[in-house]
């Protein structure tokens, strides 16, 4: 049988190549899916592990305390095992005390650093880099802080400044020096930063024997050139040698990217099961086109079958033939769409740049892609054996047995999370060619009662439209599989139109999620809130004239239950919340208009206080208290909700006048409140006692009379004013006020005006499930870090722009409100985070962006959302998702047109008797030539309506399984199905195109011609 089995085969090699070249298209896609999933794995890591900043993508070892032999040996040969790269060494001590040499000899406390190389970075501005660093004299460099005389010296080593500059990373130190802010306490305010460029001459020096040092190696780590399959092993690596590396000396730690390592490998993981999900489907036309060939030879095998029979040949010796004649073909094809995959692939890897052999052998070369070869060879030549074998009457009755085992496996993926983001189900890869089998096999269980109701209702129409009908519910077996196959086909198409659709919404989603305006606005390393930089007059020159929104991002802690969890509370214009993208009205309890009009303050909200005119130098206050010293100071708040504070002194049981120099920029503020602090010394005492015993933490309590509060002698009003923390409300008689106190050295005491948003609590947007905890009326206790403020739930939102999934929920509140409660009771942290601009039609955004890049402004950090949508487009798994998708609609679209045809010129084969003598008793060829074309129009037309309806149900299914985006992240917000009616229609039209055009061909000659002795059954 196998020799006759080749003989037939060298005898017409044409009958099966139809079988062989769908079967290998169908695999050299999934093959191309599987290893254009490996190739955006491979991207997609590498610019994971890039994208991250410098600091982040370093190893670096830390030795804490002086350094004995041996130990900078350790950690440099352990640090060049894991980074063979140029290697940064440090030394950074601790502040400490230098002084000036000159009469006076007045101090300053500095930060001493060594760096090597120190030109690497840092940014020069004046001067010229240290060179030498000996006992007596060691030249630094000025990088940071205030600024320190030029000539400091300690023990009789001088340590002279020789230029001053920037750190250009925080790979040196681990940090960055930040400027002072003006009003600083004067603890809290960063020291000037000195580097040398000799750690070992710092190290050395006599002078700073006493001062504690920590000492660093750093060397990048060029993670984003190991395959992702290595980068588990590379991370195992790290983490094992810094465990050796502290059991050797515990003064070592080692910091290295670990969790962004196994990022990025997950991120790998995820691009080739995303791209396989889709290309997944290619197995459902494998397996429809394979039965719809096998269909189509059905009767020359049969024939030959019959004639084996007939000279003697057992059953099992034609069911070889039969084996033997599908295996060929399918193995063919499996073959042929493995080369065909395995070149794509090469083609593919060699243009990213990536190493060929290596991702094949981790991709498509791997024992399960053998595996899933054989699966397919198997499954092929199974069909085409199913499908050329002898119609039986137990046929549909397998049919449905395996229409029920591909519905109960789609049933059991979604059960077991269908294709969830980092499930590693196999069903879920499964998911999209199950359900197309499924869905296929139903069309075609219900198309053969369903060409009988056509034919029932065409009685009355057309001859040609009844001929058609008659024919097709005559025979109904191979039309019904022809119109199984065109609607898996169209359905793939369909779906495949509409996920591109669908993931390109979301991605518009995500980019005005992250960025609900234009641009975003935030703080940069220095931590230089928007509107130090510039005020808004200059944001909005800079917007063209559209909106700037200063938004007031923070935590706050609200009652849950019997629990308290922390949520972001986002402060913004409440007129604004209709203007906003990245939320949707589906995810509120009511619309953007009510919202906003429920989260409007009633009137203007400001701060209340005394306002500093231009000319304001002094502010002052005579001040004594009963028990207790305490310090005043006195906060002076902007319109923006930025503080400055200005201690005026120490008030004691004497009676003392306090004055002090009002800073500059102290004009055009408030003085919104007096607060009462624990005089430094104290605090230093309290705390050295309460370490030692921690019940011994004391109680401050007296009583402050005030008298003659006033700015430059202008007096100021202090009647009316309130008492905050442990202060109680002041009295005030005859211009003395006097106010009681009693308060741990931890809380804060405040005497302050009374406040717009004194009593009244501020209406907010919440979570549901937050506000289902609030207390009758909507009142909600909130305490922002450690002020507590009364809201009131006026609206719930399910998620809102700018806060991720990981946020237990949010809070949104009107900005201006939360700005003025903050600085009552906290004065200068109502200041805005943030500012949301909306670059005006005609205004370039890249002048906003540019201006970024250069003086103030180049502090800060810019988002523009185009840019974000930009960078989600240019993720290698969204590209390679839109080109699977593409090839996938392609496909199946050609397949189902082949289908078509192929079907037709069946028809006309098996069908050529009974056409032609209908042609002898009158009927027009014409009217033939229509029947041959409106069958298929019919068949088209049918499939075309299933595919539809499969399309849609597998989109709504994989979507609803799979629900993340087109980078393998879940999608937030959630993805919204978009049926693409443009494509729909075009697939449609195409399907229609091909159809007419290959029946036209198929029939053009058919009829008409002048053959009187055709035999029976002949083939035209």
């Amino acid at each position: 049988m196998l020799l006759l089995a080749a003989a037939r085969a060298r005898h017409a090699p044409g009958r099966w190549a139809l079988a062989a070249a769908g079967i290998g298209v169908a695999v050299g896609l999934l093959g191309a899916a599987t290893g254009g999933g490996g190739v955006a794995g491979e991207r997609a890591a590498r610019a994971l592990v890039a994208a991250l900043p410098a600091p982040e993508r370093t190893v670096r070892v830390t030795w804490n305390g002086g350094l004995p032999p041996g130990v900078e040996a350790r950690g440099r040969a352990t640090l060049r095992a894991l980074a063979p790269g140029a290697q940064t060494s440090s030394v950074l001590l601790l502040a400490t005390v230098l002084q000036q040499p000159r009469p006076g000899r007045p101090r300053s406390v500095v930060q001493l650093a060594a760096i090597r190389p120190l030109g690497r970075w840092v940014r020069l501005a004046a001067g010229r880099l240290p060179r030498s660093c000996t006992a007596k004299r060691c030249e630094v460099l000025a990088l940071g802080g205030p600024r320190a005389p030029a000539v400091l010296e300690r023990d009789r080593t001088r340590f002279v400044t020789v230029g001053r500059g920037t750190l250009r990373s925080t790979v040196p130190l681990g940090f960055v020096p930040r400027p002072p802010i003006a009003g600083q306490i004067a603890e809290a305010r960063p020291k000037a930063l000195l580097a040398s460029g000799d750690p070992a001459a710092l190290e050395a020096q006599p002078a700073l024997d006493s001062v504690f040092r920590s000492h660093g190696w750093s060397a990048p780590l060029a993670a984003d050139a190991v395959p992702s399959w290595e980068l588990d092993a590379l991370r195992r690596r790290i983490e094992r040698a810094g465990t050796t590396l502290r059991a050797q000396e515990d003064g070592f730690t080692v910091e290295a990217p670990t969790e962004a390592l196994g990022a990025a490998r997950e991120r790998a993981r995820e691009a080739r099961r995303r791209v396989v999900v889709v290309g997944a489907g290619a197995a459902a036309l494998l397996a429809a086109f394979t039965l719809l060939v096998a269909g189509a030879l059905r009767r020359d095998l049969t024939a030959e079958r019959s004639r084996l029979e007939r000279l003697g040949a057992r059953r099992w010796q034609r069911g070889a033939l039969s084996l033997a004649e599908c295996a060929w073909p399918a193995g063919l094809g499996c073959l042929g769409g493995a080369a065909l995959a395995l070149g794509i692939t090469a083609a593919r890897a060699r243009g990213a740049g990536l190493d060929v052999r290596a991702l094949l052998g981790h991709s498509l070369l791997t024992p399960g892609a053998a595996l899933g070869l054989a699966a397919c060879f198997v499954v092929a030549t199974g069909l085409l054996t199913l499908g050329a074998a002898p119609r039986r009457a137990g046929a549909g009755r397998a049919g449905d047995v395996l229409a029920l085992g591909a519905a109960g496996a789609v049933a059991l993926a979604l059960s077991r999370g269908g294709a969830a983001p980092g499930g590693d189900d196999p069903l879920a890869l499964l998911l999209p060619p199950l359900a197309c089998l499924a869905a296929g096999l139903v069309v075609g269980r219900l198309a053969a009662p369903g060409l009988g109701g056509l034919e029932a209702l065409a009685r009355r129409g057309p001859l040609s439209l009844r001929l058609a009908a008659l024919g097709l519910a005559r025979e109904p077996g191979g039309p019904a599989l022809t119109i199984a196959v065109v609607a898996v086909s169209a359905g793939l198409a369909c779906f495949a139109a509409a996920y591109a659709a669908t993931l390109d919404r979301g991605v518009r989603d995500q980019a005005a999620f992250a960025v609900p305006l234009d641009v975003t606005i935030t703080q940069g390393p220095q931590f230089v809130p928007p509107l130090v930089a510039a005020g808004t007059a200059r944001w909005r020159e800079l917007a063209g004239g559209g909106p700037v929104l200063a938004v007031k991002r923070t935590s706050v802690t609200v009652p849950r239950g019997a629990r308290r969890v922390e949520l972001p509370l986002i402060g913004l214009p409440a007129a604004a919340l209709p203007t906003l993208r990245g939320w949707r009205d589906a995810d509120a309890s009511a619309s953007r208009a009510v919202l906003a009009r429920r989260l409007a303050p009633a009137g203007a909200v400001r701060a209340r206080g005394r306002l500093i005119g231009a000319g304001a130098r002094t502010i002052a206050a005579t001040a004594d208290v009963t028990q207790n010293s305490v310090d005043l100071v006195a906060h002076l708040v902007d319109a923006d909700g930025s503080g400055v504070a200005v201690r005026l002194g120490t008030a004691g049981p004497a009676r003392r006048r306090l004055r002090a120099v009002l800073p500059r920029g102290a004009a055009g503020r408030r003085l919104v409140a007096l607060e009462l602090q624990l005089p430094s010394g104290l605090r230093a005492t309290d705390g050295h006692q309460e370490a030692e015993n921690p019940s011994s933490r004391g109680v401050i309590s007296g009583r402050l009379t005030l008298r003659g509060l006033s700015v430059d002698g202008q007096p100021i009003d202090v009647n009316g004013w309130v008492g905050r923390g442990p202060a109680a409300d002041p009295v005030t008689r005859a211009g003395t006020t006097r106010a009681a106190f009693r308060f741990e050295p931890a809380d804060r005491a405040f005497l302050r005006p009374a406040q717009p948003t004194d009593g009244r609590a501020i209406p907010v947007l919440t979570d549901p499930e937050t506000a289902r905890n609030a207390a009758p009326g909507g009142l909600l206790p909130i305490s922002v870090r450690g002020t507590p403020l009364r809201a009131r739930v006026v609206g719930t939102v399910k998620r809102f722009a700018t806060v991720g999934a990981d946020a237990d929920g949010v809070l949104v509140a009107d900005e201006s409100a939360v700005r003025v409660a903050l600085s009552a009771d906290a004065p200068g942290t109502g200041r805005p985070d943030e500012l949301w601009l909306g670059v005006a039609a005609g205004a370039p955004e890249r002048r906003l962006l540019g201006a970024l890049h250069a003086g103030p402004l180049a502090t800060l950090r810019a988002v523009s959302r185009r840019d974000v949508e930009a960078a989600q487009r240019a993720e290698p798994l969204t590209r390679e998702l839109a080109l699977t998708l593409g090839l996938a609609a392609l496909v199946a679209l050609v397949t189902a047109a082949v289908g078509v045809v192929l079907a037709g010129a069946v028809a006309l084969r098996d069908e050529g008797a009974a056409l032609y003598d209908l042609e002898a008793l009158g009927v027009a060829p014409a009217t033939l030539r229509a029947d041959v074309r409106l069958r298929a129009a019919l068949v088209a037309a049918l499939g075309l309506l299933g595919g539809l309806a499969i399309g849609a149900g597998l989109l709504g299914l994989v979507v609803a399984a799979v629900g993340v985006t087109a980078t393998g992240a879940a999608a937030v917000p959630p993805l919204v199905t978009v049926v693409p009616w443009g494509a729909s229609l075009a697939v449609a039209a195409g399907l229609a195109l091909a159809v007419a055009l290959g029946t036209a061909i198929t029939t053009r000659r058919a009829f008409g011609q002048d053959v009187p002795a055709r035999p029976a059954g002949a083939v035209p």
